[in-house]
C-alpha cells in the first residue's frame, strides 16, 4: 500500500520547493554579474595606469636621463630614485590585472624594452664614473631616444587591445542580461506550473470531495 502524503507535507515541499526556484536566478545573477563587472573594472583600472605609464615614460624617462648626462643629476640622485624601476613596479602592477595571452604577450614586450632602457642607463652611469667625454653619453640617448618611443608605442598597443576586451567585455555583459531575462521566463512557466499543480491537488482532493461529502 503506498503510502499518502498529507497535505501539510505537501504544501510544505512545494513551498520549499518554490523558494528554492525563487534563489536559483539569484545566485545566477550574481555570479554572471560579479565575474563580468570584475573583468571589465580590471580592464578600465589597465587603460588608465597604462596610459599614465605612457605619459610618464614619454616626459619623466628622457628628462631624467639627459640630467644625468648633463650633471644635473647625479648617479647617486638617479639610483636612489631609479625610474626605471618605478616603471617596472608599474607594469608588474598592471601584469597581476590581466589574464588573456595577448596582453601577456604584449607586457612581455615591454619588460624586454624596459630591461633594455635599463641597460642604456646603466651605460649613462658607466660612462660618468670613468670620465667619458659627454659626447659618448649623447651617442647613447639617441639609443634611449628611440626604446623610449618603441615603449611608448607598446603600452599605447596595450591600451587599444584593453579597449577592445571592454568592448567584448561589455558585449558578454549584454548577453548575459538576455540569457538572465530568458531564464526568468523559463522560471516562471515552472512556477505556473507548479501553482496549477497545487490548484489541482487542492481539487482533487479537498474540492471534490467536500463537494462530494454535501
Amino acid at each position: 500500500k503506498m503510502k499518502t502524503k498529507s497535505i501539510k507535507g505537501i504544501f510544505q515541499q512545494t513551498n520549499k520547493l518554490m523558494i528554492l526556484v525563487a534563489f536559483i536566478p539569484l545566485v545566477v545573477s550574481s555570479v554572471f554579474y560579479s565575474r563580468q563587472i570584475f573583468i571589465y573594472q580590471n580592464t578600465i583600472n589597465n587603460i588608465e595606469e597604462a596610459n599614465q605609464l605612457s605619459e610618464k615614460v614619454d616626459a619623466i624617462v628622457l628628462e631624467e636621463m639627459w640630467d644625468l648626462v648633463f650633471g644635473q643629476k647625479t648617479v647617486a640622485q638617479v639610483q636612489e630614485t631609479n625610474v626605471i624601476e618605478e616603471l617596472r613596479s608599474d607594469l608588474q602592477h598592471i601584469q597581476e590585472n590581466t589574464s588573456t595571452a595577448k596582453e601577456l604577450n604584449i607586457l612581455a614586450v615591454a619588460f624586454r624594452t624596459l630591461d633594455s632602457l635599463e641597460t642604456y642607463q646603466q651605460q649613462l652611469i658607466d660612462n660618468i664614473l670613468k670620465d667619458e667625454p659627454v659626447e659618448k653619453n649623447q651617442y647613447v640617448m639617441i639609443q634611449v631616444d628611440s626604446v623610449i618611443d618603441l615603449l611608448s608605442d607598446i603600452l599605447q598597443q596595450f591600451v587599444g587591445v584593453e579597449i577592445s576586451l571592454a568592448s567584448q567585455t561589455n558585449h558578454e555583459l549584454v548577453q548575459s542580461v538576455l540569457l538572465l531575462i530568458l531564464f526568468q521566463v523559463v522560471l516562471l512557466l515552472i512556477i505556473f506550473a507548479i501553482i496549477n499543480k497545487n490548484r489541482r491537488f487542492v481539487r482533487d482532493n479537498l474540492q471534490d470531495p467536500l463537494d462530494r461529502l454535501l
